[in-house]
């Protein structure tokens, strides 16, 4: 198969209002095939300033930007407590950031089920990479990933894989989404595949339902509060039991 190189292509952002410029690598791709529109998910940053002392920026926000073919760029930023909605995660849609994408191509070959467990076995797997193929909300979509992360088994007759990758774009009502992905698949059978979507989700989704006196008189007090807080968490989940998996070294 040829394909992005997902090693060896880049993002080029910039910001002209301050002169930086950055380069951040591509972590994982999403291809909208009804649109033709690539997504690339870039390395995520904590909140940095240019200098001495980059780590004393005000905000304690998490930053990751999703660029887009058309030079779009959508930038999440994402805080760890967010008190009302005026201070949600800023989601811009920012096209004078994008300097340049590098896009390089190479040609992958397919690898299957059982040469993957044996490489496994034998420690002596490379470079992975997956591409999954679904529908969602009338349109066909391919993820592409590097497989940094792989469960596998060893000792019983029951050979499986699970690969989990984080951070994957996900679209969703035209909105772009980080989220994480995981499948499990066997020889001749494989679960569901499923995605966990980074939503802001009111702090009550947190609380159990606990015996405790106090902890119930603060769940009260929160439940009541005429500020309205919110925790982003990978909290929403989509299943797919249809769809296709390929490997790739």
């Amino acid at each position: 198969m040829n394909f992005i190189d997902i090693d060896n292509s880049y993002i080029y952002l910039r910001n002209n209002k301050k002169g930086n410029r950055w380069r951040l690598a591509i972590k994982s791709i999403l291809l909208d095939l009804k649109e033709n529109t690539y997504y690339y998910l870039t390395k995520e940053c904590l909140a940095e300033l240019i200098g001495d002392k980059p780590f004393d920026h005000e905000a304690k926000s998490e930053f990751i930007a999703v660029v887009d073919s058309n030079k779009n760029a959508y930038c999440l930023r994402n805080l760890p407590v967010i008190f009302d909605d005026s201070n949600e995660f800023t989601y811009e849609n920012n096209k004078n950031l994008v300097d340049e994408i590098i896009i390089k191509k190479r040609d992958y070959k397919n690898v299957g089920f059982n040469m993957i467990n044996n490489k496994l076995r034998n420690k002596n797997l490379g470079s992975l990479y997956n591409k999954y193929t679904y529908e969602f909300q009338s349109k066909k979509f391919i993820i592409f990933n590097n497989v940094e992360y792989l469960n596998y088994e060893e000792i019983s007759f029951k050979k499986y894989l699970q690969p989990i990758y984080g951070y994957v774009p996900f679209l969703k009502d035209n909105k772009i989404f980080t989220s994480y992905a995981v499948s499990y698949l066997e020889k001749e059978r494989q679960g569901n595949l499923e995605f966990r979507l980074r939503t802001n989700q009111k702090i009550r989704h947190f609380l159990d339902l606990p015996n405790n006196y106090f902890k119930r008189i603060i769940k009260k007090l929160l439940f009541f509060s005429p500020k309205t807080i919110k925790i982003p968490s990978f909290y929403e989940k989509i299943s797919f039991s249809e769809f296709k998996i390929n490997f790739y070294e």
